[in-house]
């Protein structure tokens, strides 16, 4: 495992605690990016936070494989 490797897995651990901080908690300030705040005013603020934990959870995977050391290209 290189360096490049770990840094990748840090950021996607860092994005998925933050991801799921935002679907944990109700804060206004989580739900103003656009992408977010379209599913906000379309279907509502429990389905943006349920997006939120989603994406959370599956950055954490990504982490969790990059630390493992699996590869697509094997």
């Amino acid at each position: 495992m290189n360096r490049e490797h770990l840094l990748m897995a840090a950021v996607a651990l860092v994005l998925a605690v933050l991801a799921i901080t935002a679907g944990l908690s109700n804060r206004d300030g989580y739900y103003r990016w656009s992408k977010i705040g379209w599913i906000d005013r379309r279907w509502g603020r429990t389905a943006a936070r349920i997006v939120y934990a989603v994406g959370g959870l599956v950055m954490a995977l990504i982490a969790a494989l990059i630390l493992s050391g699996w590869s697509v290209l094997r």
